[in-house]
């Protein structure tokens, strides 16, 4: 609730509609020529069940030429940890280690925040490492069909991982 009501402040008459809600249960009315699947968003979805039935609600929300636009990091198998800066100033630091965990299907993490004069906070997360074969799978069974498939925002080139 509070995110939304940052949200509403930013921009007004956008005409786009924030809803709160669970994404594997319940998606707004369409149709709709697009659904946009923010950075990670579908990484939430901790199961099968819940990532297939987004995926048929979603196939529900589209209008016939609509699409689905998907957009989540892939984590490489070869590097499952890894640290990162996220954000620096002259007295502060907010690293980000994560840590895929293969046999368990999960990507885990913690944004660690030092500060000058204020002890450590950790901001620990889980989500579900879904890959693209398992988002393919899912996204088949629910009547969506591939069109594209991109490496990053920017157009990179594609591989079977992208």
């Amino acid at each position: 609730e509070a995110m939304l009501a940052v949200l509403a402040g930013k921009r007004p008459g956008l005409g786009c509609t924030a809803v709160l809600g669970d994404m594997s249960r319940r998606l707004p009315e369409g149709p709709f020529d697009l659904v946009y699947a923010g950075y990670n968003t579908i990484l939430n979805l901790r199961d099968r069940t819940s990532l297939v039935g987004t995926l048929h609600l979603v196939a529900r929300s589209l209008s016939p030429d609509g699409d689905f636009l998907l957009d989540a990091a892939v984590m490489d198998e070869g590097s499952p940890e890894r640290v990162s800066i996220r954000s620096m100033t002259a007295d502060s630091i907010v690293l980000s280690a994560t840590r895929l965990d293969p046999a368990a299907g999960t990507i885990e993490g913690q944004f660690v925040e030092l500060a000058d004069g204020r002890a450590p906070r950790l901001r620990p997360w889980v989500v579900r490492n879904w890959t693209p074969g398992d988002i393919d799978a899912a996204a088949s069974e629910a009547g969506l069909e591939l069109v594209e498939r991109r490496r990053d925002g920017d157009g990179g080139a594609r591989g079977p991982d992208s």
